[in-house]
C-alpha cells in the first residue's frame, strides 16, 4: 500500500498486531495525520527522520516494540504533540530538550528503555499530567549532595498527577523541599534511584498523594511526623537507612492498603493505630529493630494478605485474640515471623484458620491504576536461601516461623494448608514426630524442618508431595528407614538428612539392618532335657555357688576328722533312693512314646 498518497488521512491505528520490520518512510508524507498508533507490535529499527515532518500529529504511540536508536530530531520537531508513548523499546541516548517545545504535552512515557544522561527541565509543559521515566539509566546531578533540580522545575506543572522516575540507579541527589508544592500529585515513585538525604517534611503538604514509593535508596533520618498517612494508599520506604519510630497517627478513616518499611533501622513498637486501616493488605516491617510482642490485633484486619515481622526483636508467645464473630486472618497468604524471639507452642489457632492458604487460589484482576501495588516485592527464606519475590499474591503462599524459640510438637492441623508453597519451621526447639498430614499439602515446593529435636520416622506420606523441590530434615533425632519413591522424593541428597544418627537407607551410606530370623521354640516332649531344663542362667549360677560352699564344708570335715562313717552311710543311702526314683519316672515316659 502506498501510504504516501493518503494526504487526507488523519488517523492511523495499527496497534496490537504482529507487524515486523521498520516504519515506512512514506508515513512522513501523511501531513494531515493527527493520530499514529503502532503500539504492541514487533517493529524494529529507528524512527525515520521523515516522521518529524508531521506537524499536525497530536497523538504518537510507538510503545511495546523493538525500536532502537535515538529520538533527538524525529520527536523533538513534533511541536503539536499532546500524547507521547515510547515505552518498552530499546531507545538510547539523551532525552532531547527539544521535546519540551511541545507545550501541549499532557502525557509522556519513555519508560523501560536505555535513555541516559540528565533529565530535561519540563517546567514549561504546564499541561503535563503524567510523566513516566522509570527503568532507564538517567542521571540526576553532578554531585550527590545537590538537589534534583528537575523536580523543582515540575512545580510549574500544576496539573501533574503522576510522576514515575523509579529504577534509575544513576539518579543520585537530594529530594528538594519544593516537592511539597506539587499539590495535584497522586502518584510519586522514585524507587532504586540512589537518592540521599532526608525525606523533606514538606511532603506532608501533598494531600492528594495516594502512592509513594521511595524504596531502595539511601535515605536517612526519621519519617516526618507530617507524613500524609491519613490519605495515602501505598507507602513504600523499604531498604533505606531510616531511623526513629514508625508513624503513629493512623486515623479511623485510614485508607492504607500497603505499608512496606522493610530493611531500615526503625525502633519502638508497632503502632496499634494501624488497626484503623481496615483495608490494609500488606504489612511488612521486617529487618528493623522493632521491640514488641505479637500484634494480635492484626488478626482483625480482614483484608490482610501479607504479614512480615521477620528479623526484629519480637518476643513472647503468639496467641490469638479471642473473638466470637470472626476468624483471624481470613485472607492471609504470607506469614513471616522468622528470626525473632517468640516462645511457646506454634500458633495452632492461626494455622487452622489461614483460609488464604487453603483451597484454590483466588485470582485478583489487574488494575493499571494500582500498578505499583502489583510490583511489590518481598524477601523470603525459601529453598535454602533468601530470595526476592515479586508480589504475586495469586500464587505466593508461605509460612515462615524459623529461627525462634518455639517448642512442643508440630500440630497436625498444618496439613489443612493444602495451597501452601513454602513452609519453614527450622531452628527452633520443636519435639515429637513429623505429622503425616504434611503429605496433604500437595502444592508444597520447599519444606525446612531442620535444627529441631524431632524424633521418630519420616512419614511415607511425604512421598506424595510431587512438587517438592527442596526438603531439609537435617539436625534432628529422626530414625528409621528413609522412605523411597519413584517421584520427586528420591532426588533429595545426603544434605537433607545429615545430623540424624538413627536414619538409614538411600541416599545415606548407612544401610538399614535386616530383621533377625525368629527364634525357634522347643516343642513339647523334646528328649533334650537335663538337670538344667526349666532353669534360667541366674538359677544355674546360684546352684553352682551353693554347691561350691557345701562341698568346701564337707571336704573340710573329711580331711579334718577322717572318714566319718555316719556321713558316708548317709550319702550312700540318699544316692540309692534318688536313683530308684529317677528310674521309676523315666520308664512310664518311654512307654507312652511307644
Amino acid at each position: 500500500m502506498q501510504f504516501g498518497n493518503l494526504n487526507s488521512l488523519n488517523l492511523l491505528d495499527l496497534s496490537i498486531n504482529k507487524f515486523t520490520g521498520s516504519i515506512p518512510m512514506q508515513f512522513g508524507n501523511l501531513n494531515s495525520l493527527n493520530l499514529l498508533d503502532l503500539s504492541i507490535n514487533k517493529f524494529t529499527g529507528s524512527i525515520p527522520m521523515q516522521l518529524g515532518n508531521l506537524n499536525s500529529l497530536k497523538y504518537l504511540d510507538l510503545g511495546t516494540n523493538k525500536f532502537t536508536g535515538s529520538i533527538a530530531n524525529q520527536v523533538g520537531n513534533l511541536t503539536s504533540l499532546g500524547w507521547l508513548n515510547l515505552a518498552n523499546n530499546k531507545f538510547k541516548g539523551k532525552i532531547p530538550t527539544s521535546i519540551t517545545n511541545a507545550s501541549q504535552l499532557e502525557y509522556i512515557n519513555l519508560s523501560n528503555n536505555s535513555f541516559a544522561g540528565p533529565i530535561p527541565d519540563f517546567g514549561n509543559l504546564r499541561q503535563l499530567q503524567d510523566l513516566g521515566l522509570w527503568d532507564n539509566n538517567l542521571s540526576g546531578v553532578e554531585s550527590p549532595n545537590q538537589e534534583l533540580g528537575f523536580l523543582s522545575s515540575l512545580t510549574n506543572c500544576p496539573n501533574l498527577t503522576s510522576l514515575d522516575i523509579g529504577n534509575n540507579p544513576m539518579m543520585n541527589g537530594i529530594l528538594p523541599a519544593s516537592i511539597g508544592n506539587l499539590s495535584s500529585l497522586i502518584r510519586f515513585t522514585a524507587y532504586n534511584c540512589s537518592i540521599r538525604g532526608i525525606i523533606p517534611p514538606e511532603i506532608g503538604n501533598l494531600r492528594s498523594l495516594e502512592v509513594l514509593d521511595l524504596s531502595n535508596n539511601q535515605l536517612t533520618g526519621s519519617i516526618p511526623t507530617t507524613f500524609p498517612v491519613g490519605f495515602i494508599l501505598i507507602l513504600g520506604l523499604s531498604n533505606n537507612q531510616l531511623t526513629g519510630f514508625m508513624p503513629t497517627t493512623f486515623s479511623k478513616d485510614c485508607r492504607l492498603m500497603s505499608l512496606d518499611l522493610n530493611g531500615n533501622k526503625l525502633a519502638g513498637t508497632l503502632p496499634q493505630s494501624l488497626s484503623n486501616c481496615g483495608i490494609l493488605q500488606v504489612l511488612d516491617v521486617g529487618n528493623n529493630r522493632i521491640q514488641d510482642t505479637f500484634p494480635v490485633w492484626t488478626g482483625n484486619l480482614t483484608d490482610l494478605m501479607i504479614l512480615v515481622l521477620r528479623s526484629n526483636n519480637f518476643s513472647g508467645t503468639i496467641t490469638s485474640l479471642a473473638s466470637n464473630t470472626t476468624l483471624p486472618f481470613p485472607k492471609l497468604q504470607v506469614f513471616d515471623v522468622s528470626h525473632n524471639a517468640f516462645v511457646g507452642n506454634l500458633p495452632n489457632e492461626y494455622l487452622r484458620n489461614f483460609k488464604g492458604m487453603i483451597g484454590a487460589h483466588v485470582y485478583y484482576p489487574y488494575d493499571p491504576k494500582m500498578s505499583y501495588f502489583y510490583r511489590y516485592s518481598l524477601t523470603l527464606t525459601a529453598k535454602g536461601s533468601d530470595l526476592e519475590y515479586q508480589r504475586m499474591l495469586t500464587i505466593l503462599t508461605t509460612s515462615d516461623m524459623s529461627s525462634n524459640r518455639f517448642s512442643g510438637s508440630i500440630p497436625s492441623s498444618i496439613g489443612k494448608l493444602n495451597s501452601l508453597i513454602y513452609l519453614n519451621l527450622s531452628h527452633n526447639g520443636l519435639t515429637g514426630g513429623i505429622p503425616a498430614s504434611l503429605g496433604n499439602i500437595t502444592e508444597l515446593e520447599s519444606l525446612d524442618l531442620s535444627s529441631n529435636r524431632l524424633e521418630g520416622g519420616i512419614p511415607t506420606e511425604l512421598t506424595n508431595l510431587t512438587f517438592l523441590s527442596v526438603m531439609n530434615l537435617s539436625m534432628n533425632n529422626l530414625s528409621g528407614k528413609i522412605p523411597q519413591s519413584n517421584g520427586q522424593f528420591s532426588t533429595f541428597e545426603n544434605a537433607s538428612y545429615i545430623g540424624n544418627s538413627g536414619l538409614c537407607g538411600i541416599p545415606l551410606s548407612r544401610k538399614c539392618e535386616e530383621p533377625s530370623p525368629p527364634v525357634m521354640q522347643k516343642e513339647d516332649g523334646d528328649d533334650d532335657y537335663g538337670i538344667l531344663d526349666g532353669f534360667c542362667w541366674q538359677a544355674v549360677v546360684l546352684g553352682y555357688g551353693c554347691g561350691f560352699v557345701v562341698g568346701g564344708i564337707v571336704g573340710g570335715l573329711v580331711l579334718g576328722y577322717g572318714r566319718p562313717k555316719w556321713l558316708v552311710e548317709w550319702i550312700y543311702r540318699f544316692y540309692r533312693i534318688k536313683m530308684s526314683s529317677r528310674k521309676g519316672n523315666v520308664a512310664p515316659q518311654r512307654r507312652r512314646r511307644r
